[in-house]
């Protein structure tokens, strides 16, 4: 057998399209180089990537008397020029009747918006059916107040019927009509201005939108998620400052996924009978505005999901729906077993199978943690990310410390049936960010000493923690492995993983 043969350029054109798909347009073109066979290869992909960024030459040598900032705009201008003529040249050569993704990554500073115009109506007509463009370019343009200048879309884009997957990053758009998203099933917009009307008309059109991300959206009074009809199965809602009335209103029957990251606001959710996955992370969030009420009723709208990750913020506040409901019924007489019923949620997470804690096991977490483990009776896994501490200012309660500690063995089980009940249930832990430090040990033995059908703990420490270190450290992370290995465990076929 020849060891010169060329088995990859026998392939058929199928399969050497498929290969190409996975570079950026600027390494795909330098394969027709390689032999006559794969000479117009690359003109026949349906997959265009183009990224102004590997254009930037990044070895050649600075002037002394040019300081860093100036140097990278000179050579973020020349890569532009390149760029520009690199994709108007490689879409003339082009040979392909339909595109299936247009991908753009390109710094725009005002410059050039006829050659962009031209290359996304080359796309229109070659029926794109994803369509990615992303103006940012890193945030070197020459708009030197925001870094960028946001692309004006053109309104033909709108009237594209083909196109089912749509993503935004640093565009600005207010057409008329949306008959391009009467076929759009995911839609993100990431740092996109918008107008409380434009979301519910961009809603409005997307009869079979499927998928919705708002990331760092600004201009928005408040959002209003009105979706009782749409088949909207992920929502993502990430850091977009809502003025003067931050208010978010969720209406999605259909809904299997929620995710929110970022300041606390009003939330009006109705339940999603169909929700699987949810995440609240209200970032740092520090304020105490007697939240804990609207927290209570936010995760009680949440109620079907399975799985669940909350952060330190939404611990802390959770108690406090303890205080304005007990508060509420103060007239009334309660008998002990009732007051179980104050120190839970509302609504039972019954469905709950998998939550996840974002926090640093402050003290101050204690009670929320045993709010929301009593709150769900049937959890299977518990994973607990360890970081820094994020103390709500002004909430902080001392006198209840003490009853959740963890260094009580049994101040937790005396609490109720509901909160014992989940130890039947709990198959897995998941301890990340482990440091040995005095709570985080007392997490471990509790967990261990309580939970009968626990099968698995996983402990992950963070690098050169545990494993990495060397000479003293090292002994005493071993002498750390060895009592926790020597922990009481309630169940006999519970493994401790280190990792």
């Amino acid at each position: 057998m020849k060891n010169d043969v060329d088995r990859i350029s026998d392939l058929p054109d199928v399969i050497l399209l498929i290969i190409i798909s996975f570079l950026p347009m600027k390494f795909a073109v330098r394969t027709s180089i390689l032999s006559r066979r794969w000479r117009y290869i690359w003109a026949q992909t349906p997959y265009l990537d183009f990224d102004e960024h590997i254009f930037i030459d990044d070895r050649s040598r600075r002037l002394v008397t040019i300081n860093p900032r100036e140097w990278m705009l000179y050579k973020k201008y020349e890569a532009s020029i390149r760029f520009v003529d690199f994709v108007h040249r490689s879409l003339l050569h082009y040979r392909g009747d339909r595109i299936s993704t247009f991908r753009l990554r390109f710094c725009y500073n005002g410059e050039h918006y006829n050659h962009i115009n031209q290359w996304l109506h080359f796309t229109i007509r070659r029926h794109v059916q994803e369509l990615d463009l992303d103006f940012s370019g890193g945030g070197y343009a020459l708009d030197i107040r925001t870094g960028y200048r946001a692309f004006e879309l053109p309104n033909y884009l709108f009237a594209c019927e083909t196109l089912n997957v749509l993503r935004l990053s640093y565009c600005k758009f207010n057409p008329l009509f949306f008959k391009i998203f009467a076929s759009l099933k995911a839609l993100s917009l990431i740092p996109v201005e918008l107008s409380s009307e434009l979301v519910s008309r961009l809603l409005n059109s997307c009869g079979v939108l499927e998928m919705l991300k708002l990331d760092n959206c600004h201009g928005l009074s408040n959002l209003n998620i009105w979706a009782p009809n749409l088949p909207l199965k992920s929502l993502t809602i990430y850091d977009c400052r809502l003025f003067p009335v931050p208010a978010i209103h969720i209406r999605a029957s259909m809904l299997l996924s929620f995710d929110y990251f970022g300041p606390m606001v009003r939330f009006d959710v109705e339940k999603m009978p169909n929700l699987v996955e949810a995440r609240l992370d209200f970032g740092l969030e520090s304020r105490f505005d007697s939240n804990g009420g609207e927290i209570n009723q936010l995760l009680g709208s949440l109620e079907n999901a399975m799985v669940l990750t909350v952060c330190s913020y939404v611990i802390q506040l959770v108690r406090n729906g303890y205080n304005q409901r007990k508060n509420a019924e103060k007239s009334k007489k309660v008998l002990p077993i009732e007051e179980l019923l104050f120190k839970c949620l509302p609504t039972l997470l019954y469905n709950l199978k998998n939550l996840t804690f974002k926090i640093g096991l402050d003290n101050s977490e204690l009670p929320g943690i045993a709010w929301l483990l009593r709150s769900s009776p049937n959890l299977e896994s518990l994973s607990i990310e360890t970081g820094l501490e994020r103390r709500v200012e002004g909430y902080t309660d001392v006198t209840i410390l003490d009853e959740y500690s963890f260094g009580k063995r049994d101040n937790w089980e005396s609490q109720g049936p509901p909160f014992n009940s989940l130890l039947y249930h709990l198959k897995l832990v998941k301890i990340c960010g482990f440091t040995g430090w005095e709570n985080e040990m007392r997490v471990v033995r509790y967990l261990l000493a309580n939970s009968i059908v626990l099968e698995k703990m996983i402990i992950k420490a963070p690098a050169m923690t545990l494993f990495g270190a060397s000479g003293r450290n090292s002994k005493k992370n071993f002498k750390l492995i060895r009592q926790v290995l020597a922990l009481e465990k309630a169940s006999r076929i519970a493994e401790i993983m280190f990792y």
